[in-house]
């Protein structure tokens, strides 16, 4: 970035709150002339007051503006191109005993108001990036649609309603495959699907008690976790505990199966995973991540067990990795399947020293203390989960935790979905309802946040194809946007 002018520093900045306007008041000579004229200032030219005459009769108020002004002052947005505005275009009346104070978003810098370097232009009420404020974007004033976002500085388009809200939902959860969008409808105990070039709802699974997650590979089969049923109760020393029994259900196109039964205190059944081959299911159960083959029926093997209180939740997978966020330790963790007959042992603590022994296990990241439980996507090369407002992203090998790579957003993650090549995550924030966000970003050492949708209520399951990115909301809508 090329050097910034400098302007000099006197006893009130030069130039005032809009660019292009008249010069302000002189201050009174001692016995001088008129002041004399404007001075030039990067980022636009405005008049300023007389100067102090040193000798003669009082100068006017307001001195005469130069030419210089009176020719730079008609152009309000002539800021310097390599470089923040300074001077009078960052600056605003209204300073303790009536000086002047900079702009929202500048600071004073040598004596002089200048634009933050992330908001280098100077607009009418604050400074902004023009490339990427939806309400100055390219330009000062240019808003963009209540939901659209400004994408290197062009107003994007705005969010589509994919599929109109039906009241009583509960939690929308999403899937793609083979042209088809799914969902379930927690509290309704229903499955839906749709094409996606098209949207034409079909309900195609009722009478589930409360399904979510669902997973396909393509539209001839679909499967999801179904939680049958949650008893509360005491335990002997009076600690509360519910026990829940979940299944995991599939449907192949004429009628619906189930796979594994669990029940457990921990859950149920947590996350839930299909091989690319569309053959075996991944689901974690209690502190286990078993699989499950589809031709089998409800047998299951053993993959992976957590220690020290650790329960595996949302699931990934990379190849031979399964990959999975742990509650209770905030730890993302990965397991080889090709060791055969060896199930992976994460988190087992050596009686001997105390230290973990992680054995055929992976541990991509440690101590997250806001790690997002539901979510875990992976691209080539590179894993990816959310801790609080971070999106974070691994190299999905071995040893690779001193690689971990992140972004930072104004507002919690609350889902996390992938195309081929970038990642799409949602933020909200309870506190802020109708704020919530959808987001890119490429995954790895260079992730920038690049803002796709906003104004959504609660923004959850995400989801992409190679033309939108489709997500559920808190009001049971199904929204998308183009990337």
């Amino acid at each position: 970035m090329a050097a910034l002018a400098v302007v000099a520093a006197c006893s009130r900045h030069p130039l005032s709150r809009a660019p292009g306007q008249d010069g302000g008041s002189g201050a009174t000579g001692s016995g001088g002339a008129t002041g004399s004229g404007g001075v030039v200032a990067s980022g636009g030219v405005v008049g300023s007051g007389g100067v102090t005459g040193s000798g003669g009769t009082s100068g006017p108020i307001g001195g005469t503006p130069g030419p210089d002004a009176a020719a730079g002052g008609a152009t309000a947005d002539a800021g310097a191109a390599d470089g923040p505005d300074r001077g009078g275009v960052a600056t605003k009346d209204g300073g303790e005993d009536g000086g002047v104070q900079c702009l929202d978003n500048a600071y004073p810098v040598d004596g002089v108001c200048t634009c933050a370097p992330s908001t280098p232009k100077a607009c009418p009420s604050k400074c902004v990036d023009l490339a990427a404020d939806p309400d100055n974007c390219g330009a000062c004033g240019v808003r963009c649609a209540a939901t659209a976002t400004c994408r290197s500085g062009t107003c994007g388009p705005a969010v589509e309603t994919f599929v109109a809200a039906e009241p009583g939902c509960g939690a929308i959860d999403l899937a793609l495959a083979g042209g088809l969008l799914m969902w379930t409808v927690r509290d309704r105990g229903e499955l839906w699907r749709t094409p996606t070039a098209m949207p034409a709802p079909t309900r195609f699974v009722t009478g589930e008690m409360s399904p979510s997650r669902v997973v396909a590979t393509d539209a001839r089969a679909s499967y999801w976790i179904d939680v049958l049923d949650a008893t509360s109760g005491t335990d002997g020393a009076g600690h509360a505990f519910t026990s829940t029994e979940a299944a995991i259900h599939g449907w192949d196109g004429t009628s619906t199966k189930t796979f594994a039964t669990e029940t457990n205190l921990t859950g149920g059944i947590n996350g839930l995973a299909l091989s690319d081959d569309g053959r075996t299911l991944f689901y974690s159960a209690d502190t286990m991540v078993r699989t499950a083959k589809i031709s089998d029926g409800a047998s299951s093997s053993l993959v992976a067990r957590e220690y020290n209180q650790g329960v595996p939740r949302a699931l990934a997978l990379a190849g031979p990795q399964v990959l999975f966020t742990v509650d209770v330790s905030g730890e993302v963790d990965g397991v080889s399947t090709l060791t055969p007959f060896v199930a992976g042992s994460c988190g087992l603590v050596d009686q001997s020293d105390g230290v973990p022994a992680n054995i055929n296990c992976d541990r991509l990241a440690r101590g997250q203390g806001s790690l997002l439980l539901d979510s875990i996507v992976v691209l080539p090369g590179w894993v990816v989960w959310a801790d609080g407002s971070s999106i974070r992203a691994n190299a999905d090998a071995p040893g690779s935790d001193s690689r971990n790579q992140g972004i930072d957003v104004d507002q919690n993650v609350s889902a996390i979905g992938r195309d081929g090549t970038h990642v799409f995550f949602a933020t909200s924030d309870a506190t802020q309802p109708g704020q919530g966000a959808v987001w890119s970003t490429p995954p790895g050492a260079f992730m920038v946040a690049s803002p796709l949708a906003r104004g959504q209520n609660g923004p959850r399951s995400v989801v992409a194809d190679s033309v939108y990115v489709y997500w559920s909301t808190s009001d049971c809508t199904i929204n998308r946007v183009a990337k």
